[in-house]
């Protein structure tokens, strides 16, 4: 609720009374908060995403653990003083532009999938 509102004086600026309205604002606040929250949601889960995948590439590569994956992503985050979701971003990045797998290991990798 928004109260608008002004005061009214007589001739010689004596205070007398005041005029004014309410404005519910409620279900514009409601959509506004509604809207802030869903954009966050959407981010925490693009940058869950990313760190997910960055983790699955590090327990790949080094077969290490989920958990051990998520320590060396922090721990390149603070000696970088990088956000952990932009260590994440570049990390993909510069897979999908510099890494290529070869084909015998895709064949392999190919086997190993249809075998499930």
């Amino acid at each position: 609720m928004v109260v608008v509102g002004d005061r009214l004086v007589d001739e010689s600026g004596e205070i007398i009374g005041s005029s004014g309205f309410y404005v519910d604002v409620t279900e514009t606040l409601g959509e506004t908060v509604k809207e802030s929250v869903d954009e966050l949601v959407a981010e925490i889960a693009s940058s869950r995403a990313a760190i997910e995948q960055a983790k699955g590439m590090l327990m790949l590569v080094y077969a290490i653990p989920a958990d051990r994956a998520f320590d060396v992503l922090t721990w390149h985050s603070q000696e970088t003083n990088i956000k952990v979701r932009d260590v994440a971003e570049r990390l993909l990045a510069r897979v999908a532009a510099d890494f290529e797998v070869p084909a015998a290991v895709r064949t392999h990798f190919d086997h190993v999938l249809l075998r499930n």
